[in-house]
């Protein structure tokens, strides 16, 4: 069966990776556990929600992204930390380096990162 992501209008709360029949999904929505209203199905971002945005507890990051007084900063979701990164003018940049004899491909063993 496949798995939704509901949110609540009302209150916000937020329901994820409710496991519903297909004909279920749309005539028989989840109510919220807080205020007892139907919960409307939400748009999943990402590819195939295998991989999960956010951070359970946080990360405190240290440089780079922290506070403008230079106090670390607490951030919630990798998307997060990504739009801070861009908004100071960081990227992620890794490259993948072959050994030498190695498989060409892009898509072959890493033994060195930079």
């Amino acid at each position: 069966m496949p798995m939704y992501d509901y949110g609540c209008e009302t209150c916000g709360t937020k329901a994820l990776n409710e496991i519903r029949r297909i004909a279920d999904r749309d005539t028989d929505p989840p109510t919220c556990g807080l205020c007892a209203q139907p919960m409307k199905r939400q748009w999943t971002i990402g590819t195939s929600g295998a991989f999960q945005d956010d951070i359970p507890g946080g990360i405190l990051i240290h440089n780079a992204i922290c506070n403008p007084d230079g106090t670390p900063k607490r951030y919630y979701s990798k998307s997060e930390i990504h739009k801070a990164a861009a908004k100071a003018g960081y990227y992620n940049h890794v490259e993948h380096v072959p050994s030498p004899g190695s498989d060409k491909n892009r898509f072959g063993h890493t033994t060195r990162w930079y």
